[in-house]
């Protein structure tokens, strides 16, 4: 019999650029390494000016371009293998295209964001630890000073006894 869990990391980014290398241990009892879910709460931020790439002429219909927050790369050691690359994008357009605004409550990612899913991975006999890189890019060119928790979640199927 098989059972899922999530193991979770919180890492404190508390640089702009900053370089994170990342061990996560896997139990014992791990089959395999299904999937991944990351995010990012920002604690801080400390705007340097005006950060708009605006489209819009007439302010009625602005677009912005999204913002990659940090790039992570996940891979077994003992196998030589990456098993995952992605980049978590900051959506600078959550408003474009929402039908229910209001004066007094505006759409967010909380209360009107799409469905989140684990990113599968699928990594079988899995050793005793992941290894990871991520690199920040949240602050890059907007801000003088930020800090973030960086959010990961591995997903592992576990054999029970």
């Amino acid at each position: 019999m098989m059972r899922e869990e999530a193991i979770a990391v919180a890492v404190s980014i508390d640089t702009i650029g900053q370089q994170v290398y990342l061990q996560i241990p896997i139990p014992s009892n791990t089959h395999r390494i299904i999937g991944l879910e990351w995010g990012a709460m920002r604690q801080m931020g400390d705007r340097t000016g005006y950060v708009g790439t605006s489209t819009g002429s007439n302010g009625l219909f602005d677009l912005s371009a999204n913002k990659v927050i940090g790039r992570i790369t996940l891979w077994v050691a003992t196998q030589q293998n990456i098993f995952l690359q992605d980049e978590l994008v900051e959506s600078r357009n959550i408003l474009v295209g929402e039908n229910i605004t209001g004066k007094f409550m505006q759409p967010l990612d909380t209360t009107h964001g799409t469905k989140r899913e684990a990113i599968p991975c699928m990594v079988a006999a899995p050793p005793s630890f992941v290894e990871g890189f991520y690199q920040d890019s949240w602050g890059v060119g907007e801000f003088d000073a930020m800090s973030y928790l960086l959010h990961l979640y591995l997903w592992i199927e576990k054999k029970c006894i």
